[in-house]
Order: structure tokens, then C-alpha cells, then sequence
């Protein structure tokens, strides 16, 4: 895992104010992260188009010391578009190989 110089910070300063192991500490931001991630991977993209059915799902987090994690209907959109464009970008590559194997098996 890469390591963050702010979250050590942070972990140091909460460790060090409840008396236990940074490790412990740690430990606990990660799994909130994780549950994080995992709420906001219910939310079904595909589906949501404005801003009210988004309001449904639970889309924001208050961590202490770090601030208010959440998504909106507008970084929805970017992660719809950065999709479509992945999965383009992969049928062209998929139509160029295509092409190279065509030019190699015509030699």
C-alpha cells in the first residue's frame, strides 16, 4: 500500500489522543474505507439519471479529522463517460491487433 504522509498524521494524532496502536488506528480508517467503497459501488450507475434518484442511496461519510466523502450526480457523469471511453479505446486496440494478425498471416 502506498504510503500517505497526511493519514500518517492523522493516525499518529488519533493514536496518540485514545492511547492505542498507530497499527490499530490504521486499521480502522482502512475498513471504513472499505465499507465506503463498498456503499458507494451499490449505487447502480447505469441507472441513476438526475440528481433525485441519487439522493436514495447513501452517498456521503464523515470521517473525523479527514472531512465528508460522498459522490454526486455530476462525478456519476464523469464516471460514465470515463467508462465508455475505456471500453472504446478497447474495441479499437482489439480492431488494430485484429488488423496485425490479418498483415502477419497474409506473409
Amino acid at each position: 500500500m502506498r504510503k500517505n504522509n497526511i493519514l500518517e498524521g492523522i493516525y499518529s494524532e488519533v493514536a496518540k489522543e485514545f492511547d492505542i496502536p498507530v497499527e490499530v488506528v490504521a486499521t480502522v480508517y482502512r475498513s471504513i474505507f472499505y465499507t465506503m467503497r463498498e456503499e458507494f459501488k451499490v449505487i447502480p450507475m447505469d441507472d441513476i439519471s438526475s440528481e433525485e434518484e441519487l439522493d436514495k442511496y447513501n452517498r456521503a461519510f464523515n470521517l473525523p479529522r479527514l472531512g465528508k466523502f460522498f459522490i454526486n450526480y455530476r462525478r456519476i457523469e464523469t464516471i460514465r463517460k470515463i467508462i465508455k471511453d475505456n471500453e472504446t479505446r478497447k474495441i479499437n486496440n482489439q480492431k488494430d491487433t485484429a488488423v496485425i494478425h490479418e498483415d502477419i498471416d497474409d506473409c
